[in-house]
Parts: C-alpha cells; structure tokens; sequence
C-alpha cells in the first residue's frame, strides 16, 4: 500500500479519536477511553507494519515508540482501578518513548540540562504547592519518579528539534509537550481537584499528544525511505 493510503488511514484513525474522546469528556465511560486509547495504539501498530513490510533499516525508533502506544493503553486500562499500577505502566512507555528518541539523536548533555530543568519545576511543584495532598510517602516517590521519566522525554524533545529542525522532530516536540501538559492536568485533577476544567484539559491534549507520537513513526519511515531513494 502506498504511503499516501498510510497517511490518510492515519488521519481517519486520529479523527475518530478525537470524535470519541470528545463523547467521553461529555460523558466518560471506562469503555470509551479505552477505545479511544486503543485507537492510538493501532496508528503505531499500523506504522510499525508499515516499516516492517518496507523493509525499512534501523526500525528500532518505530518499534520503541509503538511499545510505548501499547503501554499507555494498559495505563490507561488500569490507571482508574490501581492508580500506582497506570502510573509504573505509563512510566515504562515513557522509557520507550526516551530511548525511541535516542535510538534518532545519541543523548547529549544539553537533553539533560533542558531535562533538569523542567523536572526542578515540576519538584517544586510537586514538595511545595500547598494545595496537593498526596496520600502517602510511596505515592510521592512514584509521582516523583514519573515526573523525571516524563521531563526526560519532553527535554529531549524538544533539544532533538532544536538540534535537527524538521517535520519529524517537530511532530515529536508538540507531541511530547501536550503528554507533559497533559500528565500536568491529571495531578491537579487527582490530588487537587478545585477546578472543574482541568479534567476536561488533561483529556483534551492527552488524546493529540499520544497520536502525534503515533504519527512519528510513519514519518520516521517516510524520512528513512526518502533518504533510501535519493541514494
């Protein structure tokens, strides 16, 4: 199948997404956010089947990424009923997702300074804000530990599009900055919870940031096959 038909099953898949996470900030519905997350999670399956059948070298980006698609869909089915369970899940896609980032750009000591700075906010935020009440020693620890994986990954995001500006890396830093804000909501929603409009934040930008990543891995394939072709 030609890449165009990639794209726009792509696009028909992120549209149906968004019209179902739509219903489900209307509504909610355990049923319905898993569909939703499982639709992101078939994009990177699909983009991964993409590069597997064209023979496309170097695919450990695309597997990567689509381990971390997978991942966040078992948070996602999980996070309501165990809350440290979702979080571990989703910080093991957040590894897949930084090492999907390295397997592009080696990591460098300005990811981790950009990375250590946007953590320090998120520590402050977090040991100081005097409206947060988490439960108990372990629940900080795992929020804390999250917190680094997840600043990890929008850091060196946002470097790789500094350092390589393109459609690619573009795609990734929006991607990661709406799961970094995302994430964001969430806390305030859980742990928080004195303003209406930030569940409703958390979901919107949660479902564009996880199918831009989704997205990634089709053009990573597009971008290594153009390459191919010139050669």
């Amino acid at each position: 199948m030609s890449k165009k038909f990639f794209f726009l099953l792509n696009l028909l898949l992120m549209h149906s997404v968004f019209v179902g996470n739509y219903y489900y900030i209307l509504n909610g519905g355990w049923h319905l956010k898993v569909l939703c997350s499982a639709g992101f999670a078939v994009m990177g399956l699909l983009n991964l089947g993409y590069s597997v059948c064209h023979n496309v070298h170097g695919r450990g980006f695309q597997w990567l990424m689509a381990s971390g698609l997978v991942l966040s869909l078992l948070a996602d089915a999980t996070i309501e009923a165990d809350f440290i369970v979702g979080v571990l899940l989703f910080g093991a896609a957040h590894v897949a997702y930084v090492a999907a980032h390295c397997r592009l750009m080696p990591i460098q000591k300005k990811d981790i300074h950009i990375s250590w700075l946007i953590f320090t906010g998120a520590l402050v935020f977090l040991l100081l804000c005097p409206w947060l009440e988490l439960p108990d020693h372990a629940m900080r620890s795992v929020c804390l530990l999250y917190g680094a994986l997840l600043s990890l990954m929008l850091g060196k995001a946002l470097v790789g599009f500094v350092r390589r500006p393109g459609l690619l890396t573009g795609v990734l830093a929006v991607g990661s900055g709406l799961f970094f804000f995302s994430d964001a909501m969430l806390v305030l929603e859980w742990f928080i919870d004195q303003w209406s409009i930030t569940g409703t934040l958390c979901m919107a930008t949660y479902y564009p940031g996880q199918c831009l990543l989704a997205l990634a891995i089709l053009l990573q394939v597009k971008r290594r096959r153009d390459i191919r072709e010139l050669q």
